[in-house]
């Protein structure tokens, strides 16, 4: 999954304040309140976590490294897909072909790891 996006100018100047070596008032947040699972998060090709847990809300509070110089410029969110990330068994059991979900042939070791993506809200929040 990829996806590309800017900033309003509330949220540039969000953004702007991350650069501030001191007094910064505002804090930027990216959330994933579901994504099922066994992915590596990038935003603008800086890795921010490998996710390996699909009942776990995650949020990485971004910092001006995250983000290119020029505050207009196209920022882009990408999320990669990974069967040989070990996620531990953490899933929803009904997800896999034996209630209502389509069966997948994708494994993680000798256990089928059912279907993967992102399930919930992606969004970035503020908080001052």
């Amino acid at each position: 999954y990829s996806t590309k996006f800017t900033f309003d100018a509330e949220t540039a100047a969000t953004v702007t304040a991350l650069g501030a070596e001191h007094g910064a008032t505002s804090a930027l947040y990216l959330v994933f309140d579901g994504i099922k699972m066994g992915a590596t998060v990038t935003l603008n090709g800086v890795e921010l976590a490998q996710v390996k847990d699909q009942f776990r809300r995650y949020v990485f509070e971004l910092n001006s490294s995250h983000f290119p110089t020029d505050v207009d410029a196209v920022n882009v969110l990408e999320v990669a897909f990974d069967s040989t990330i070990d996620v531990e068994g953490r899933f929803m059991a009904c997800t896999g072909g034996w209630d209502w979900a389509p069966y997948t042939t994708t494994h993680n070791a000798d256990a089928r790891t059912f279907s993967k993506g992102i399930w919930k809200n992606v969004y970035l929040v503020t908080a001052r």
